[in-house]
């Protein structure tokens, strides 16, 4: 984890540079952030920024790169009344006259700090004002003011204001409307966010820098750490400390002094000393010294969860989440989230959130150790090589250094190992579908499918899409639907690029649905070594967590265990999710394993007059060429509206009164079942299909309640004399859909 550093302890901190570490030297800030018990971490907030006010004292807004902000009303004309009569006439009738009345305003809104480069977009009340192009979607203009030291006023406060006597704002950027008109928005200023563009990407590692130079800490960089986002912010109600402290848990830095200079650098790469036992335990006068302390964290104290809240600038800057989970079966379950203010594409904030798990999870080892003036010669964020066991060397981050005349004392973590492309960005692997559009464009993988009801997907008709990154960089892809055999198509909807998915290795034996299946294992392997799955409490299974459709079954499991292959073993299985447990596994191999998490699928709803439709589909990447991606055909079958498999199904023969049939219905919604009464009904009216076959023949009914009889004279008329076998069916009836998933059983009729 990253600390900022005094090099020369003992002494008392003060002045400019003391100030600004504070509480923050040492391990304080591991403390602060991932603090056992603690399961939220609040840093500067882009929902800060979100909501437009028009407030006296307000602080100003720093923003780096680009992002969507909202800013401060800091002059306005108020409403400007036009009043406007249309009179009309009939031939020898009397004059009608129409009064009517429309309103504008003109006003100045201030967003940050300047000097920026442009104003992109301007959102009104969350819908498009203004292009990027500069076009306005309503009458009035609009004139950017982008905070130089010699901008000059703007002439429309001037004429209103006075020459001489009207502010030029400088060093704001901000931006003058002129006679908006206002009926689009009920007569009343909207509220407006602006896609502020203050520079292209941004380098974490410069704006460290520069915000230590805001307090008057002269900073030096390592250039060689690149690590870089869309944009950052502050709100300017936080301490340009509290901004370095947002950006430290995220991306791993140092920040040391070196003669009265700050030195901000990323995670060391080299080995800066290798310490061997007879370096360690340097001791003052005659004291024996400590050769070395060693502290473990255990991991069932560290949080298995980390969430990240980020602004995603493929989603029109709105705000998203990403989250890593432990794939240790020994870790609890704490989260901590990480609200920020960084603007991330989407596979850049998952393995932000992936990296810094793994951080916090290798860091686990803490050492102290004492030395002699060797020690003068490291800086903290240096790697250090430690013989903690005789012949055995680990790496460590030094994180402090005190020095009391000869004797120095160090302390460190141990050096985690994270993999540059987890920290910018998992990726993922093979699906149904696979392509790039264009030559050294972005690859991709989409499975496309239909879900049954359930409480986190609805039981609205919709067609499902889990699409993964094979190469390039993507956040976001688009489905695209033709329903006249491809000769148009039209976007549908926009698709995280964040899927799970693998394929069985193994098949399953089938097993009652209603008992959990404690004795099977489904091997799975994932499409990328990136993607990870994770063990969850049985009561997180309970509401609904590792839900994961293989072929056409849904299930959860309770266990993942990662073998060394790389391949991952479930186990505590609950099969035949959501009606499915007429479609178990069986025994083969190679189906695909799909992990049902909301927020890494797509979707697209359908009305119910679309379902039996065919479409044909195709998954762009943003920013591609539609013609370059395949076709796959895609049929509605309605498949969340077709009602479940009757439970219970029973039958008995009687000489006398013939076949009797007896079944419990299924509902299809209402599970959570709130009030103790019976399920909802889910559909227009209660009514089943029964068939009865034998012998080749078949006689089909529809009835209305959960029973029914074929007499003897019914049985003898359809089927013959005994002895035969019957086999009976019976399927609720959806007014939609039809018949659903049928229920049977067979008797024998001596």
């Amino acid at each position: 984890m990253a600390t900022l550093l005094l090099s020369a302890a003992g002494q008392a901190i003060g002045g400019p540079i003391g100030s600004l570490i504070g509480a923050v030297a040492g391990r304080a800030i591991d403390t602060h952030v991932f603090g056992i018990g603690n399961s939220r971490i609040e840093g500067p907030r882009k929902d800060d920024l979100s909501v437009q006010s028009a407030a006296f004292g307000r602080a100003i807004p720093v923003v780096y790169g680009t992002g969507r902000y909202a800013g401060n009303v800091i002059w306005s004309t108020g409403l400007i009344e036009t009043r406007e009569e249309e009179s009309q006439s009939a031939k020898g009738g009397p004059k009608v006259t129409n009064v009517t009345y429309t309103y504008a305003s003109s006003f100045a809104v201030g967003l940050c700090q300047g000097p920026i480069l442009d104003i992109g977009r301007v959102w009104a009340d969350g819908k498009l004002l203004r292009e990027a192009s500069g076009t306005l979607s309503v009458a009035g203009a609009m004139r950017v003011y982008r905070g130089n030291e010699d901008q000059a006023p703007d002439t429309l406060i001037e004429g209103h204001i006075g020459v001489g006597q009207t502010p030029a704002f400088r060093g704001l950027a901000y931006c003058v409307f002129e006679d908006l008109a206002l009926g689009e928005f009920g007569n009343r200023i909207p509220n407006l966010s602006f896609e502020v563009i203050s520079q292209s990407d941004v380098k974490i590692i410069d704006v460290a820098a520069n915000l230590l130079e805001r307090v008057g800490v002269s900073a030096e960089i390592d250039p060689s750490y690149t690590e870089d986002v869309k944009g950052f912010s502050l709100s300017g109600r936080e301490t340009f400390r509290d901004g370095v402290n947002a950006l430290l848990p995220l991306f791993p830095m140092s920040v040391s002094e070196r003669s009265s200079t700050l030195h901000v650098a990323g995670p060391g790469t080299q080995t800066a000393m290798t310490l061997t036992q007879a370096d360690l335990g340097a001791a003052l006068d005659t004291q024996i010294g400590e050769r070395l302390s060693l502290e473990y964290e255990h991991a069932t104290d560290l949080p298995g969860e980390i969430r990240v809240s980020y602004s995603e600038p493929a989603n029109d800057f709105q705000s998203g989440m990403q989250r890593a989970q432990s794939a240790s079966l020994v870790s609890n379950d704490d989260s901590v989230r990480l609200d920020t203010s960084l603007v991330l594409e989407t596979g850049q904030a998952r393995g932000l959130a992936a990296a810094t798990l793994s951080r916090m999870r290798q860091e686990r080892i803490s050492l102290q150790a004492n030395l002699g003036l060797v020690a003068s010669l490291l800086d903290p964020g240096d790697v250090i090589s430690v013989e903690t066991v005789p012949g055995r060397f680990d790496l460590f981050d030094v994180q402090s250094i005190t020095a009391d005349g000869a004797l120095t004392t160090v302390e460190a973590v141990s050096k985690p190992v994270v993999s540059s492309d987890m920290q910018t960005g998992l990726t993922a692997s093979s699906g149904l579908v696979a392509y790039s559009t264009t030559v050294g464009a972005p690859t991709i993988s989409a499975d496309i499918f239909e879900l049954p009801a359930t409480p986190q997907f609805g039981a609205e008709p919709k067609i499902f899409a889990s699409v993964n990154r094979l190469g390039g960089q993507i956040s976001s892809a688009g489905l695209y639907l033709s329903d006249d055999g491809g000769v148009d198509y039209k976007l549908a909807a926009s698709l995280p690029v964040a899927g799970v998915t693998g394929t069985t290795l193994n098949g399953l034996e089938d097993r009652n649905p209603a008992l959990p299946d404690l004795s099977s294992t489904l091997e799975v392997q994932l499409d990328h070594e990136d993607m990870a799955l994770y063990s969850r409490p049985r009561l997180a299974l309970l509401n609904g967590a590792n839900l994961a459709r293989v072929g056409t079954e849904l299930l959860q499991f309770e266990t993942a265990q990662a073998t060394e292959s790389g391949t991952f073993l479930l186990s505590g299985l609950l099969r035949g999710r959501a009606g499915t447990d007429h479609s178990l596994v069986g025994s083969a191999t190679g189906q695909r394993f799909i992990l049902l998490q909301s927020g890494d699928l797509g979707s697209q709803s359908f009305d119910q007059t679309s379902i039996g439709s065919s479409y044909q589909a195709k998954i762009l990447p943003a920013g591609q060429v539609l013609a370059d991606a395949p076709a796959h055909s895609v049929s509605l079958g309605g498949a969340a509206l077709k009602p479940f498999a009757p439970a219970h199904l029973k039958a008995r023969f009687d000489s006398t009164a013939g076949v009797t049939s007896t079944w419990t219905r299924r509902s299809r919604v209402g599970f959570a079942w709130l009030d103790g009464a019976d399920a909802p009904l889910g559909e227009a009216s209660l009514a089943f299909r029964i068939g009865y076959s034998a012998g080749g023949q078949t006689f089909t009914r529809d009835v209305t309640a959960e029973g029914d009889t074929l007499t003897t004279t019914e049985l003898t008329t359809h089927f013959g004399s005994s002895p035969l076998t019957l086999t009976i069916t019976v399927a609720q009836i959806s007014d939609v859909v039809g018949a659903g998933t049928a229920a049977s059983v067979t008797l024998q009729i001596s």
